[in-house]
């Protein structure tokens, strides 16, 4: 073969070698589900291993023939709230990909509740401080986030999510409860009431079920549920504080008939400390009205289930909250401004910031454990 033709072949191979290696190189770096997904990866993949596992064997106790659910917190230990959080966000952005193959939104809809249910099962196994608490609450908020995500959140948060779940059964204990200031009143004695107000959401819990019930750009249907939800909350806390007040205790001890109309119409006399407790409630009421009280209006042009659901609340409102001012909580059930400055109101409607994703990335040395990265 001549030389010339040597050369010429042998620069073709190298060529072909160097285009096969550069296409080898371009393919791994493709991104993959995995590396655009990782926290939903592994939380999906740990699931799907749960739920192959073998059945536990029976005992020979007699107790044990039918075990429990079990719970395998192991595959979770590195992670925290904010890291199964993002896995639910992540999965949801799986499951929406699947319009581009034309399939049917309902199916879309269910896959994303699915995906999320999977991705926050164990959160609250991972629930440390308030700080955790804080970043449920800013996806509830937050109108840019899935529609579906945030709904099943703050259905988890009020325990009405059906059906009943480990997260539903504890995640309304969680919030209601971590350090919370154990208030003992006037007396200085830890009471029922004191009890009571413990149990009361903080402040940003309050703020954020607020801005759901009354922001003028919330979707529909969180916005209705959002309504109900809360007032249904804090209509529950009010009557506990009712029932463990002393006053009323010892009067149905003695044989009385006691309800809040007596109370309220002075039959039942309460003490500051006992008037306070209820008084704390009235107040977060009194703001629901307020902030509700434009869906009803005749200028209203929000949709017909958000009226409904803030009319259904007017309607239980009346004549049951010490300290409300019965005259004008009419006016808000009509959708006018009382002239005053001294009914509360809802907390201006500004925009919430953009959620920092890269917040929610494991900082430097705390990556993803890389066991559950391995396939068989």
């Amino acid at each position: 073969m001549p030389l010339l033709n040597q050369k010429l072949l042998i620069t073709v191979s190298i060529s072909s070698l160097c285009i096969f290696f550069a296409v080898c190189a371009f393919a791994q770096m493709e991104p993959t589900a995995r590396s655009l997904h990782p926290y939903w990866q592994m939380v999906d993949e740990v699931a799907e291993q749960i739920d192959k596992r073998p059945p536990r064997p029976l005992g020979i106790n007699k107790g044990l023939e039918n075990p429990g659910l079990e719970y395998t917190f192991e595959s979770f230990r590195h992670l925290r709230t904010i890291d199964l959080l993002r896995s639910a966000r992540e999965g949801v952005e799986v499951a929406r990909m699947e319009s581009s193959l034309g399939k049917d939104p309902l199916e879309i809809e269910q896959q994303v509740l699915n995906n999320v249910t999977i991705a926050l099962e164990y959160l609250p196994l991972l629930i440390k401080d308030q700080r955790d608490i804080w970043e449920i609450l800013t996806i509830i908020q937050n109108q840019k986030e899935d529609p579906v995500f945030r709904k099943f959140l703050m259905e988890e948060v009020f325990g009405s999510a059906k059906p009943e779940s480990l997260l539903s059964l504890t995640l309304p204990e969680l919030l209601f409860s971590l350090e919370r200031p154990k208030t003992k009143g006037v007396t200085g004695e830890v009471s029922a009431v004191a009890a009571g107000v413990i149990k009361d959401a903080d402040k940003m819990f309050h703020e954020t079920m607020l801005r759901l019930a009354s922001h003028p750009n919330e979707m529909p249907d969180i916005q209705a549920s959002a309504i109900k939800l809360y007032y249904t909350f804090l209509d529950t806390q009010y009557l506990k504080i009712f029932d463990a007040l002393t006053e009323v205790t010892e009067a149905r001890k003695n044989g009385a008939s006691v309800d809040i109309l007596s109370v309220k119409n002075g039959e039942i006399p309460l003490s500051r400390e006992s008037r306070d407790a209820l008084r704390r409630l009235t107040k977060h009421v009194e703001a629901l009205a307020a902030g509700i009280s434009g869906h009803v209006s005749e200028e209203s042009v929000r949709d017909d289930t958000v009226k409904e659901s803030a009319e259904a609340v007017f309607s239980q409102m009346q004549e049951k909250y010490v300290g409300m001012d019965e005259a004008k909580l009419a006016l808000l059930k009509e959708g006018l401004v009382p002239e005053t400055d001294n009914f509360p109101t809802a907390p201006p409607m500004e925009g919430l910031p953009d959620l920092i994703k890269d917040s929610l990335i494991p900082p430097e040395g705390k990556p993803l454990s890389p066991e559950l990265f391995m396939t068989n």
